[in-house]
């Protein structure tokens, strides 16, 4: 019989999981600056982004140790997450005449310009009639303090964008910073649960990956807004060990269709899946 050979570096990722779960749960301030955090999720990133083989790949996903944190692990990393917008959104809103080069310092700036590149070439290619829509306006639920995905997107699609999170510190936060960038005519916060407000304003709805009961959410826009386009971002292969991935067929058991999706690649951590009623 022949043997499965695991890299070392599929061994260390496995090492690395570990170390910043405990890392995670045994630190108080999960913030940028937190220099052991900082290091421990950068490296963990890294590892996650580096090309593996599908054998190690598959050696990863189904190793019990990872399996056993995993739960635990993406509610600390959400914190993390959370910590590090807030951290990056006073440290933005904080310089003195901020230009749109400034918005370059935050760590994965690169990664999300990546990835709203990759969506907004998505719905050209596939749901250009949404773009063509006459007032259709873009909804991101989620958007948290750091709204970087929400100011690509009203950039690249000359839509305006409104922000949707339920966390008020945040919002308080995302208006700073938006109004301090002077782009409060393309961009504005709602403080709101998005299983509850109306979409109707909305031709195009992202869901971020850290939004929680996505189908509540979803079935909210089914039914104020039932023809426009859902984007819900996701996560596959390794990188699921950073963000939970969605599950497709609980989707489309609500009555969605999957009509196009992008992919994540070394430079970009989410996947984004595509719906429509």
């Amino acid at each position: 019989m022949k043997q499965t050979v695991i890299s070392r570096t599929a061994a260390d990722l496995i090492e690395m999981i570990l170390k910043a779960h405990q890392v995670l749960h045994r630190e108080q301030d999960l913030s940028p600056g937190n220099p052991l955090i900082n290091e421990t999720l950068t490296q963990l990133v890294s590892k996650v982004c580096t090309p593996y083989t599908e054998t190690d790949i598959a050696y990863v996903l189904n190793h019990p140790k990872r399996c056993h944190v995993q739960s635990s692990l993406y509610e600390k990393l959400g914190e993390a997450e959370g910590e590090m917008e807030r951290y990056y959104a006073q440290l933005l809103s904080a310089i003195p005449q901020p230009g749109w080069h400034h918005l370059r310092q935050f760590l994965y700036w690169d990664n999300y310009v990546a990835l709203v590149n990759k969506e907004v070439e998505k719905i050209v290619t596939c749901h250009s009639e949404m773009l063509n829509h006459p007032d259709g306006e873009v909804a991101f639920v989620g958007a948290g303090s750091l709204p970087l995905s929400a100011i690509l997107l009203s950039r690249q699609t000359q839509r305006k964008v409104i922000c949707i999170d339920l966390d008020p510190d945040a919002c308080m936060r995302a208006e700073t910073l938006i109004r301090n960038y002077q782009l409060s005519h393309h961009i504005s916060v709602i403080q709101a649960d998005g299983r509850e407000i109306s979409y109707q304003p909305y031709s195009i709805i992202f869901l971020a990956s850290l939004v929680f009961k996505k189908a509540d959410v979803i079935r909210r826009i089914q039914k104020t807004a039932p023809r426009a386009l859902i984007a819900v971002r996701s996560a596959d292969g390794l990188h699921q060990i950073l963000y939970e991935q969605v599950n497709v067929r609980e989707l489309e058991a609500l009555g969605l269709s999957l009509t196009a999706r992008t992919e994540s690649d070394h430079k970009v951590i989410n996947s984004t899946l595509f719906f429509e009623s």
